[in-house]
């Protein structure tokens, strides 16, 4: 009888620590979560729009949008050559801008003409103290909405194989004044080719 009891103390002991154990990480992982303020580019699959009317999967090789990892060193961000969908920035230092290169990678050669569009979507909220400027290869289409179309269209039988960047001098820019108000604020980027002359 004893010998059962203690088996169901064991039990009950190990179910405690397994319980208060997930319980502590949950809370590590909430604080976390609240101290970090990131920003990050993501290439959204779906927004290549392959499946739509309006665009033809010939002559489209590959259509990336990539950046370069970012590495905090000495209180500033600086780019490495690994290439990677997204950066998480932990620190935002007032006054120190932060470096971002989102860039689309495309290889196209077809029949048809193609334009390129972008979508920058800012969280909500999104700290006034921090601000970018797209480069002048992209003409705002939409301001409500984030679209921006590429300043050249794909024109058929000329192929295309390079990389095309988004923020002007590759960076985000951060005001002195900038205050950690905002717990976490992103910036996401999302690219998609549309075929020309097509309803």
């Amino acid at each position: 009888m004893d010998r059962g009891k203690n088996i169901k103390k064991s039990q009950h002991s190990v179910h405690n620590v397994l319980f208060w154990a997930v319980g502590s990480l949950l809370i590590l992982t909430m604080l976390s979560t609240w101290i970090v303020s990131g920003t990050y580019a993501k290439y959204v699959i779906s927004s290549y729009m392959l499946d739509s009317a309006k665009v033809a999967k010939t002559g489209i090789g590959s259509m990336e949008l990539l950046e370069h990892e970012a590495e905090l060193n000495n209180g500033i961000y600086t780019l490495t050559k690994n290439e990677v969908t997204k950066n998480t920035y932990d620190r935002v230092i007032p006054g120190v801008d932060i470096a971002k290169d989102p860039f689309i990678r495309l290889d196209i050669a077809s029949d048809v003409t193609f334009e390129l569009y972008i979508k920058v979507v800012k969280s909500n909220p999104f700290p006034d103290t921090v601000t970018y400027e797209l480069t002048d290869d992209w003409i705002e289409i939409d301001a409500t909405n984030g679209i921006y179309k590429y300043k050249d269209a794909f024109e058929a039988g000329t192929p295309f194989k390079g990389e095309i960047g988004i923020l002007e001098n590759d960076e985000l820019i951060v005001s002195e004044h900038y205050v950690c108000d905002i717990k976490t604020f992103t910036l996401t980027f999302s690219a998609w080719l549309v075929q020309v002359g097509v309803d």
